[in-house]
């Protein structure tokens, strides 16, 4: 799939409606950290120490450490 075809494929699935469903990962078995997607797959938010933030409440620091905490359980990105 060519990159435009993906791109435009993103767009369409953000106009969708959204059933509600999200989806938790987690990067190891100890479940200290998870990230929640929505259907689409767009990251929403964390877990951490059983409190959930939203992605838009996150401190600069949990910004820049989650992906490196969270990177075996997010999903596979797209180049």
């Amino acid at each position: 799939m060519s990159n435009k075809m993906w791109e435009s494929l993103v767009e369409h699935a953000k106009t969708c409606v959204l059933s509600g469903k999200h989806y938790v990962y987690y990067a190891s078995d100890t479940r200290n950290v998870g990230a929640i997607f929505n259907n689409i797959y767009e990251f929403t938010g964390l877990i951490a120490d059983d409190q959930f933030i939203s992605a838009e409440n996150l401190t600069d620091n949990q910004k820049v450490s989650a992906p490196f905490s969270l990177s075996p359980a997010l999903p596979p990105t797209r180049p």
